[in-house]
């Protein structure tokens, strides 16, 4: 019984983690995903029961992580690209291609480690620290490289709010479609672009979050393929009967996929749909708590300046080449 009190206990813990990481963000405007790791940092310093809770704390990590992506999937805005331009859908496309090769040649050039520049590529291609989280389940990074990404990528998502407007309107004056796109295209979370659109225009804000929305939707099947390059390396070291592609796709990704097919198939009302995301929130940020408890304080002082200089150059060339492909659409 001693161990079921603990175990809830545990998750109390973590759910006040997130709850109070939600309301610093609402006042201080920063990521709550940044308050989340580092209060899981002091609790993992401070608190004198770690031990005890550590059941709670893998439930979270694991469990709780998976259920949080998989009801991303009733999120999905499967109306928007149906009705969507096809340069969006090509701006889309070609930034997330182009993010994710550049920043595997731009890690590999820097020596940053091979999970830093998945979690790296993934994050500032797609959705920011859901697509961090998303992707070290799949290929089993270490926590302190998974803090260090979602702490990089809201970082220069907070630099990006008071850079992005001022870009957009320099290289596309009076152009509200394309500055939208361009931010909804750039920055990694949506609070982010939501907060530089709003600086723009409320024109501007709804190109972008539209963007945005559909980049989100790449999530699926970046992951997909993610989990089946994985699959595919371990294929080196094992025989072909000892792997199946099925169940080697992790199955939070089948869960997303039932999900988002759900928002296809049935018509769920709006309330429901509110109440699940908070869901997917909570636990997503209980997770990243989780993590942060569990973070090694050494390599996070090696690592942090060639870091936070390799997300810098990902960021601005992910905008050039954003910039670019919008004045040639």
């Amino acid at each position: 019984m001693s161990k079921y009190f603990l175990w809830v206990g545990g998750l109390f813990l973590l759910w006040l983690v997130s709850f109070l990481s939600i309301w610093l963000a609402e006042h201080l405007f920063i990521s709550s995903a940044i308050f989340a790791i580092i209060l899981g940092m002091i609790l993992g310093i401070s608190h004198p029961f770690l031990p005890d809770i550590q059941p709670s704390v893998v439930w979270c990590e694991r469990t709780g992580l998976g259920l949080a992506v998989a009801l991303l999937g009733f999120q999905m805005p499967w109306q928007m690209v149906a009705s969507s331009g096809s340069e969006i859908i090509i701006l889309i496309i070609s930034g997330i291609i182009m993010t994710v090769s550049l920043s595997i040649l731009f890690g590999y050039l820097m020596r940053i480690k091979d999970p830093l520049i998945t979690l790296v590529a993934i994050g500032s291609a797609i959705c920011g620290s859901a697509a961090v989280m998303a992707s070290q389940s799949i290929i089993n990074s270490d926590r302190t490289e998974t803090a260090m990404a979602v702490t990089l990528i809201n970082l220069l998502g907070l630099l990006g709010i008071i850079a992005m407007p001022w870009v957009a309107q320099f290289f596309f004056p009076n152009q509200e479609l394309s500055s939208g796109a361009l931010i909804g295209n750039t920055l990694q979370s949506m609070p982010h672009v939501v907060a530089a659109g709003i600086s723009v225009s409320e024109s501007v804000t709804e190109t972008a979050i539209w963007t945005k929305m559909i980049r989100i939707l790449m999530l699926m099947p970046v992951l997909f393929l993610l989990a089946l390059w994985c699959q595919r390396r371990q294929r080196l070291t094992m025989s072909f009967n000892q792997i199946s592609w099925f169940t080697q796709i992790p199955k939070f990704i089948w869960g997303f996929i039932f999900c988002s097919l759900l928002t296809v198939l049935l018509t769920i009302p709006q309330a429901v749909l509110y109440v699940l995301e908070q869901i997917s929130d909570t636990l997503m940020l209980m997770a990243l708590a989780a993590i942060g408890m569990q973070v090694k304080w050494t390599p996070m002082r090696q690592q942090g300046i060639g870091l936070l200089f390799f997300g810098t150059v990902v960021f601005i060339t992910q905008t050039i080449f954003s910039i670019w492909l919008l004045h040639h659409l």
